[in-house]
């Protein structure tokens, strides 16, 4: 000793060591945060950094032909396997040719290639070997959104938007030209689909919410609304994939009614299995294995008497003008039956909620006129939520859950416990200069040291051990819960807005996720936070009351601090589950309907819209 080490020296060195193993002992803990952070983010930018074969990023790639250009499109010995499937070939060196303005059937069994056409055209994919040309222009050399734009498409299963039906309409026109979109457009296009008389008996007519995916009309009434998407821009050309076989009869007569007059002074391809729509076509190909076997008009392929012959008589169709005419005779009187009808189905289960996420600024925006009840409820409800309720939950798994419960106090007397200790070895110091004896009490006190960190490692691996089995295992059962009882609901239930596909997945997936911060550290720290002060407080008025009050003067100022720290925090946590709740509904929606997001050429629009959600989190 003599007076080499003085107390000064002691606790600087002392503290300078232990600092840094509980700088240590904190720090741990995030690493497993910081490997789960490095894989996500490697998830996140093989998506970022994967360059897309066919780019529809970037406006100026390609070309754009002429206003007065010709809508003549044809297959140059075409073959094509799907990525999935590349050993599968689907088209074997198909040709065909469609000239400007003529209507023109694909027909043949499933699976022979008849809708890959149509892909191809869209261009959702390149082919493999051929050429697809439009113009005598290769369709990979001209630009995507501007060929896509020349296009309407009407699919088998129209995919409506959570929003108007003013907004879904809107959403034909190309993204640049949605705000010129004026209401008398729209209803313009809706007459051309049939579509305008129903949607002028909805009590909002063309304002009203068509619910998630369409779900609050019928299948006739989305079909005519799609075809009226398909019409607002005017397109060159028509794409029709089984736009009626979806339908019962009387809705097939409408929407066939409006598909003819769709028809008229433009390009149509149709592709149908009920020849009855596509009889009077300028052109029938019968494609079969990938190739066009047979084509010409329904009349000389019938006296053909080959494969189309064939699909015709089992499907009893005749070539007699007299079944023609009457069924072109009837179908007016069908229409305006269904019409009749109509004035009750639409009266149905209606949503009162408008969209007002979908318009961002591209058209007439749809106020939500019931949004602040359905907030001030949710709060009612919230603040009626009991935590015994919650409690009840984790109070399945008990054993676990006490134990880790005890730990966790155990583990919250370790700091008074740890200040005791070092405030005797200190006092050692200050009271004795024999070096034999300190160094006796040296080991002693390293002992005890030691002894105190054996305990937090037990009391710590234990305790958060445990806590994550009892929160693992509430947020597997109240994902079940929810699951189960989301599969229980009335359909009523889904029709809501706040109950769409991506909200539930969102609540299934993070809310349930997020309960399990009740189990799990931080109800761990707040059992050590009160052992700990019980602990302090006790130990300081034992040994210095007078000293003890002093120090309990400055809680209630860290008290506040903490309160306000937490405030914030838990706002900012709320408004960013809500954010995710949104941007989660407006991705699954898109995901949902991919390919008639990339058939609208709305990629840009549905960014900005999930792009504007993210942005409200931080206003």
């Amino acid at each position: 000793v003599d007076n080499q080490y003085t107390i000064g020296d002691v606790v600087i060195v002392f503290w300078g060591v232990t600092g840094c193993a509980f700088s240590i002992g904190y720090a741990a803990p995030f690493y497993e945060s910081f490997q789960i952070g490095k894989t996500s983010a490697k998830n996140i930018f093989d998506v970022i950094e994967r360059r897309s074969e066919i780019d529809t990023s970037k406006n100026l790639v390609g070309k754009k032909l002429a206003k007065n250009y010709k809508t003549d499109i044809e297959f140059r010995n075409v073959r094509f396997s799907y990525p999935s499937r590349p050993d599968v070939p689907i088209l074997r060196g198909l040709n065909l040719k469609i000239n400007s303005g003529e209507i023109v059937a694909l027909v043949g069994s499933s699976g022979c290639g008849k809708s890959t056409t149509i892909q191809l055209i869209q261009r959702f994919y390149d082919c493999k070997d051929g050429v697809v040309m439009l113009d005598n222009h290769d369709i990979r050399d001209l630009n995507v959104g501007w060929l896509r734009a020349q296009l309407g498409v009407v699919g088998q299963e129209p995919v409506l938007f959570d929003t108007s039906i003013e907004e879904n309409i809107r959403m034909g026109m190309p993204i640049d030209q949605m705000n010129q979109v004026t209401m008398e457009d729209i209803e313009r296009a809706a007459l051309e689909a049939n579509a305008h008389e129903f949607i002028s008996k909805l009590p909002d007519k063309y304002q009203t919410y068509v619910g998630d995916r369409g779900t609050q009309l019928s299948g006739g009434q989305k079909q005519r609304i799609a075809i009226a998407r398909a019409l607002i821009s005017k397109p060159k050309i028509l794409l029709l994939d089984e736009a009626t076989s979806a339908l019962d009869l009387q809705s097939e007569h409408i929407v066939q009614a409006a598909l003819d007059r769709a028809s008229q002074n433009r390009t149509t391809i149709i592709i149908a299995h009920r020849l009855s729509t596509i009889i009077n076509a300028n052109h029938i190909f019968y494609i079969d294995k990938g190739e066009v076997i047979e084509h010409g008009t329904h009349q000389s392929l019938m006296e053909l008497k080959g494969k189309y012959y064939s699909l015709v008589q089992a499907q009893q169709i005749t070539n007699d003008n007299q079944t023609t005419t009457t069924t072109a005779t009837m179908r007016p009187k069908l229409i305006e039956q269904m019409h009749n009808n109509e004035t009750v189905m639409i009266k149905r289960k209606l949503s009162e909620r408008f969209s007002s996420e979908i318009s961002m600024g591209m058209g007439k925006t749809v106020t939500p006129m019931i949004d602040d009840v359905v907030d001030q409820d949710d709060m009612k409800k919230l603040k009626k939520f009991s935590h015994m309720r919650l409690f009840r939950l984790i109070w399945l798994d008990r054993t676990f859950f006490t134990i880790a419960f005890i730990m966790a106090l155990i583990y919250g007397t370790s700091t008074p416990i740890y200040a005791l200790i070092f405030g005797e070895f200190v006092d050692i110091f200050a009271r004795s200069k024999d070096g034999d004896y300190l160094m006796t009490q040296t080991l002693y006190y390293t002992y005890a040291f030691i002894g105190l960190a054996m305990g937090i490692f037990i009391c710590c691996t234990t305790q958060i051990t445990l806590f994550g089995i009892v929160g693992e295992k509430l947020t597997n059962r109240l994902r079940k819960m929810a699951y189960s009882a989301i599969l229980d609901q009335e359909i009523a239930f889904f029709d809501e807005a706040n109950n769409s596909a991506g909200a539930l997945c969102s609540r299934l997936g993070n809310d349930a996720a997020n309960v399990q911060g009740a189990t799990g550290l931080r109800i761990s720290m707040m059992c050590q936070a009160i052992s700990t002060l019980i602990f302090s407080i006790a130990m300081g008025f034992y040994y210095n009351w007078r000293l003890s009050l002093v120090s309990l003067a400055l809680m209630p100022i860290v008290a506040c601090a903490s309160m306000i720290s937490s405030s914030i925090y838990s706002q900012q946590a709320s408004k960013d589950g809500i954010t995710a709740e949104k941007s989660s509904k407006t991705a699954i929606e898109v995901m949902n309907s991919i390919r008639t997001v990339v058939s609208l050429h709305k990629e840009d629009y549905f960014y900005n819209i999930f792009n504007q959600t993210l942005i409200e989190s931080y206003l």
